[in-house]
């Protein structure tokens, strides 16, 4: 089917109706179910520390109607507020948002239903991995400074410490 994009775009900027054919064209078709469950059996969803976002590896479909395509609402917020929304364009599900905070997901801020238990998704916590990382970090640069020590004043730490 060939569109005419200049008079979709007229009719949505009216509001006026879309015929049906043509939004089956521009959104696809609605995937059922088992589709979506099965789009999401084997994704992992990795939590980060507070200030990162969880991630999924996969891009995020509407749990509801398998859309893809996603409406995006920035509320025109001051520079330091940030307050943004994206909607499923078929059904208007809420997919993710961000308000002052990290990106959430439908995947972690759903209160009627649990969507990870439902699509059986996997949980890494980095956020374990990220701490160890950084306490191992730490530990490296307490080795480098406690040897710049022992090299700038000739006598080993545990002397040092000793004596005093």
């Amino acid at each position: 089917m060939k569109l005419n994009y200049r008079k979709i775009n007229q009719a949505i900027d009216y509001n006026e109706k879309l015929p049906r054919k043509v939004k089956k064209v521009i959104l696809g078709k609605i995937l059922t179910k088992n589709k979506i469950k099965k789009y999401y059996k084997n994704s992992v969803l990795l939590i980060h520390t507070y200030p990162a976002s969880t991630e999924l590896n996969k891009p995020l479909i509407c749990p509801i109607c398998g859309c893809l395509k996603t409406r995006f609402v920035n509320h025109n917020m001051e520079w330091p507020d940030v307050w943004n929304e994206n909607f499923c364009t078929r059904c208007g599900y809420l997919i993710n948002y961000v308000d002052n905070s990290p990106n959430y997901s439908f995947l972690d801020h759903s209160e009627e239903v649990d969507w990870i238990k439902k699509f059986n998704i996997r949980i890494i916590d980095i956020s374990k991995r990220e701490k160890y990382n950084e306490a191992i970090q730490e530990r490296n640069n307490l080795k480098y400074f406690q040897a710049r020590l022992i090299q700038a004043i000739g006598v080993p730490f545990d002397l040092f410490e000793n004596i005093n």
